[in-house]
């Protein structure tokens, strides 16, 4: 699971026995007074997962581009922690159906078969349709994704394997479906002069000034996004966002905390038994310890089980790391 801004802080808030009210006395996400802990240990982790060639640092946004568009500015798109295109950003097909959604509800009731139940009306999907899902919020982020559904009835389906957990705060979703496989864009180095008559595609991209420049289509358009992580965390004021990395949860929370304790009391008994956990008893990162090193080992062995390639959208100040798999 790809825990949001506010699993990590309730949970930093019950290793800090900030706890006798739901929302914490001390230590609230309005204070903001998580942030800065939270900051150090997520740049702790993203820059371990780069040194050690894990792809996880690469993510895929999905949506719809609607027709006549130009100019797709990824933060906007709903990539708000996006640092730079991967080798291969943008990829485009049609558009058979939209349809928003008003509920989505996590399986509890069912172990070892995950779904997310959705509720839209007169979804029109079957049984076995792939169908993309974006802007779902308050749920963790890997709902946003690409499903097989079930049909249940006419207003109803469910996303097979989903295991994303929250609680929907706002009927922002959508879930689109279409009939073509994915073309890539073909990057240019501008995008200019533009047709009189768009086509019904896309086609282009140019990467020019932190946003996409593309050709408008005369229809609207399923768009695939691929892109490197933020090495910054989010903050309270982004309270649903992602912090991007599956199963990080107990190291930030922990890790977090025994900053925090190191920050306002010192190196004291607290602090050591919160560290030792997140980094193990040497405290040393590089030693894999604790839960860091569980994290660590797990996605290192995910990295060797599928190799990377080394992609030309590289920021010339990192030589090293992974770039998504086709």
């Amino acid at each position: 699971m790809i825990p949001i801004y506010t699993d990590v802080t309730a949970a930093f808030r019950t290793h800090l026995g900030d706890t006798e009210v739901a929302a914490g006395q001390v230590w609230t996400d309005a204070s903001g007074k998580c942030d800065v802990y939270l900051q150090q240990a997520y740049s702790e982790l993203y820059k371990g997962m780069e040194g050690a060639g894990v792809q996880n640092i690469i993510r895929t946004l999905y949506g719809n581009l609607p027709a006549y568009t130009s100019y797709i500015n990824p933060a906007t798109f709903g990539a708000s922690n996006f640092s730079e295109p991967a080798a291969h950003p943008l990829f485009e097909r049609d558009v058979a159906g939209t349809v928003s959604i008003t509920g989505a509800v996590p399986n509890t009731a069912t172990p070892g078969a995950p779904f997310v139940r959705i509720t839209a009306a007169s979804h029109g999907f079957q049984t076995g349709n792939m169908v993309l899902t974006f802007g779902i919020l308050g749920l963790t982020s890997d709902v946003n994704d690409q499903w097989s559904v079930n049909r249940v009835d006419a207003n109803t389906f469910d996303l097979l394997g989903c295991t994303a957990t929250g609680t929907y705060t706002a009927t922002t979703g959508k879930a689109t479906s279409s009939t073509q496989d994915w073309a890539e864009l073909l990057p240019s180095s501008q995008i200019e002069n533009f047709p009189q008559s768009p086509s019904a595609s896309l086609s282009q991209y140019a990467w020019v000034d932190r946003a996409f420049r593309v050709y408008p289509a005369s229809t609207i358009r399923q768009i695939k996004m691929v892109f490197y992580l933020s090495a910054s965390a989010p903050t309270n004021a982004t309270p649903t966002a992602s912090l991007g990395f599956d199963d990080c949860l107990g190291f930030l929370a922990y890790r977090g905390a025994a900053l925090a304790t190191l920050d306002r009391a010192g190196a004291t008994g607290k602090y050591r038994e919160l560290n030792t956990i997140a980094l193990g008893p040497t405290g040393i990162h590089q030693d894999w310890g604790g839960l860091y090193g569980l994290l660590m080992r797990s996605k290192a062995r995910s990295a060797a089980r599928n190799p990377v390639i080394i992609g030309s959208f590289r920021d010339s100040r990192r030589n090293a790391g992974p770039v998504c798999r086709y």
